[in-house]
């Protein structure tokens, strides 16, 4: 009759792999680095917020900047997570009513996304081209799956 030998270890005490060691699915899983086009971006959008002159009405309220924000970032991570890069970071603009404007361009390709200051859902508009044309609206603090896909083309 033979004997089995089992080596219990303290494993909640061992440090973890080094990335080097990891299988790949747990490097994957990691938390991504930021953008830096998006941080950039954002950052000049921050200052469009600061510098704006007291008005009734500022170009764009801090509370759509805040919700396009986590957007943009959500949808930043969860691409860099799914295809192993950030998407191209938008440009950020005023939109209608203190609302923000989310705009990607490219020869033939481009999208638009709105991001208003309350809680009512963003809007989007893509044109792909001839055939491929999406348009609908969402909720900006959910990741969409189909903008990430959209984005991914680019």
């Amino acid at each position: 009759m033979s004997t089995m030998t089992l080596e219990l270890r303290d494993w909640w005490t061992e440090e973890a792999p080094s990335a080097e060691r990891q299988a790949p699915w747990l490097r994957a899983a990691a938390p991504a680095e930021t953008d830096p086009a998006l941080d950039a971006e954002l950052e000049r959008a921050e200052e469009m917020v600061r510098d704006q002159i007291e008005d009734d009405e500022p170009a764009i309220l801090r509370p759509a900047l805040d919700r396009a924000s986590a957007f943009l970032r959500v949808q930043s991570r969860e691409s860099r997570e799914r295809f192993e890069k950030f998407p191209p970071a938008p440009y950020v603009s005023p939109g209608p009513d203190g609302s923000v404007d989310l705009h990607w361009e490219r020869p033939g390709w481009g999208l638009l996304i709105n991001v208003p200051a309350d809680e009512s859902p963003a809007t989007f508009y893509g044109d792909g081209g001839r055939m491929c044309r999406i348009k609908g609206s969402f909720d900006p603090r959910t990741c969409d799956l189909g903008i990430i896909n959209w984005l991914s083309k680019m």
